[in-house]
Parts: structure tokens; sequence; C-alpha cells
């Protein structure tokens, strides 16, 4: 069987869908998209955008939602 982006997880269904929106937008309407990505094992944060380990990673809550401090932002620009 050939996989649907229906067969696709979460993260990759709410990636198409976000740039898929951008797509759709008026093309004066500018964006700016950046993304962290981090896994949470045994009550500890890990950064999977940095190797190192050792880093350690603070989670907070904003006005604006929750922010992971430490973590690394990378630019996206194409799915």
């Amino acid at each position: 069987k050939t996989p649907t982006e229906q067969d696709a997880g979460f993260s990759p269904r709410l990636v198409a869908d976000l740039f898929r929106g951008m797509r759709d937008s008026p093309s004066d309407v500018e964006f700016r998209i950046t993304c962290s990505y981090v896994c949470i094992y045994l009550e500890k944060i890990f950064d999977l955008l940095d190797p190192r380990f050792d880093k350690s990673l603070v989670i907070r809550d904003t006005t604006t939602g929750i922010a992971i401090e430490g973590a690394v932002e990378a630019f996206c620009f194409d799915e």
C-alpha cells in the first residue's frame, strides 16, 4: 500500500496544513515560521535539533502560550 497524507502522523499533517494555508493566503501577506523539536522522556526535555544532551531546557507559561527556553529555533522555508 502506498502511504497517503491520511496515513501520516500528527507532525507531518500539521506542517502540510500550515504550508497549505500559507500558499492559499493573499500574496501580500508575509510569513516567518520557526520551529523547535523537543522530546520529553523520563521527565527530562531533550532538544532534538541540538545533539548536546547536557543542555538544560525550561518550560515557561507565557501570555502567548508555552515556551521552551533554551531550545533551538530553526527557520522553516518549505515542508
